[in-house]
């Protein structure tokens, strides 16, 4: 009769232990992007459709096929959804099957003496079948859980693998603006070189002061280090990006000649539609619902258990009667079982499971903050280094200009040697700050494109299962 009791009030309890959805409001979203153009719709482009650079591209495919680390999450991936798979068959009937052939001996006595006795073969086979019906859903609710993992899972390798050819890119523009450096390095020092010959000769005429000459002389020594320092930077920048590739780092990767120019902004779309882009914001919301599964799964662990148990077999003494059906038996059982007391075990297993789901809650928001912040701040810096690019260009334009008329007025005798010196050290540095601009222009734009959602070769599916 109590049992009869608990079993109608967990009854009448099935309606407060469905799923909810706990998924959080994050933040009043506005409704466009600080500084974004209104109306504007959504097109995240591949960034490689910017750059333009085959090289880039190339190597950036082989790069993404020898990565070990975002090999490791793809394992996770798999992993997660073998996970789903054994939840899944939970569902299912379970079968097994055994044949269990076996041999006694039992000895007769009499008196002092032991006789012999005979032997009896036993032949056994049978067929067991346990199903476990889910009439409240609980057995569901934990593969859908699991299927939502293995979900967030394939989202997290999407998320890796755009993060790493992002990666790969920026590398690559280090890269990049490292051997344009150099060039100007190697550039300022034969310019140097010249000017110190004229110089030595215009001395050895009596022209020039030892002054003029031991200046010349001074950044002619400064300029080979700086050269020296650059080189360095180049050779290793070459090393990372051949480490990323899988290659003996050599320093002998061919790369581009120049950074690619940027001639366009991005579509970007409404803040609203990010969350549906983010790889890592899916992600967290997969793994809120999950939670929220996992929840309704520990309430209805209160209500009873339902199984059916049957076997089917035969045991006979003649190996040839094993399939003999006028000797099989054959039984079949329900079972009920009703928790009454676990000395708290369910209740904490519910507190513990709204507490992941509070922590979920919490991952989601952070995470999708953290989304917003991301294009919000790159978006910025791309109007940024934009405007900062445009005067930086004059600067370096206006720097080499007074730089050729410096050395003319100098060599002509019209100016001193400190004024040339100092045009030359002008146009080096503007010239350098140029390079780097841009080079910090593309990193961010790639930056831009990631915050957005968006990936390097959308042309290229991104495998999220197990070809194996």
């Amino acid at each position: 009769m109590v049992l009869l009791l608990a079993i109608l009030i967990n009854l009448t309890a099935c309606s407060s232990l469905l799923k909810t959805d706990s998924q959080p409001e994050v933040l009043d979203i506005p409704s466009q992007w600080k500084g974004s153009v209104a109306g504007a719709t959504i097109n995240v482009r591949p960034w490689t459709e910017d750059f333009n650079d085959p090289l880039l591209n190339a190597f950036i495919d082989e790069s993404i096929n020898k990565n070990y680390d975002l090999e490791a999450i793809r394992s996770a991936m798999f992993m997660s959804h073998a996970n789903a798979r054994i939840n899944g068959a939970d569902q299912l009937p379970q079968i097994s099957a055994g044949f269990n052939p076996s041999r006694n001996k039992r000895n007769s006595s009499g008196g002092f003496g032991v006789n012999s006795g005979s032997y009896t073969d036993t032949w056994r086979i049978n067929l067991n079948i346990n199903w476990e019906f889910d009439l409240w859903g609980k057995i569901a609710n934990r593969v859908e859980a699991s299927t939502l993992d293995y979900e967030a899972s394939q989202e997290d390798f999407k998320a890796a693998y755009l993060s790493l050819a992002g990666n790969l890119g920026r590398s690559w523009a280090d890269a990049v603006a490292a051997k344009i450096l150099y060039q100007l390095n190697v550039d300022t020092v034969n310019n140097y070189k010249n000017n110190l010959e004229i110089i030595e000769q215009g001395y050895a005429q009596g022209i020039y002061t030892a002054l003029d000459l031991r200046l010349m002389r001074s950044n002619f020594a400064q300029a080979q280090n700086l050269l020296y320092a650059q080189e360095v930077v180049k050779n290793n920048t070459v090393r990372t990006l051949e480490v990323l590739s899988g290659r003996y780092p050599k320093g002998e990767l061919l790369i581009s000649n120049q950074l690619p120019e940027i001639t366009h902004d991005i579509p970007l779309g409404i803040p609203a539609t990010l969350l549906a882009r983010r790889h890592d914001v899916i992600a967290a919301r997969r793994r809120l619902a999950a939670a929220d599964h996992r929840v309704a799964e520990a309430k209805k662990a209160f209500l009873p258990n339902i199984s059916l148990t049957g076997s089917v077999g035969n045991q006979t003494r003649e190996l040839s009667d094993i399939l003999n059906f006028n000797f099989f038996v054959w039984n079949i059982a329900s079972n009920v079982v009703q928790p009454i007391f676990q000395g708290g075990r369910l209740w904490a297993q519910v507190d513990q499971s709204e507490a992941t789901v509070r922590q979920a809650q919490a991952q989601y928001a952070q995470t999708a903050l953290i989304a917003f912040q991301e294009v919000e701040s790159f978006l910025n810096a791309d109007k940024q280094l934009k405007k900062q690019l445009g005067t930086v260009q004059v600067s370096a334009h206006e720097g080499l200009e007074a730089e050729l008329l410096a050395q003319e007025q100098y060599q002509s005798g019209l100016t001193d040697i400190v004024t040339l010196l100092e045009s030359q050290r002008r146009s080096f540095e503007t010239q350098s700050t140029l390079i780097r601009t841009r080079m910090e222009r593309v990193q961010n734009r790639i930056n831009l494109h990631l915050a957005l959602g968006g990936g390097y070769a959308q042309s290229k599916p991104i495998i999220t299962h197990d070809e194996n």
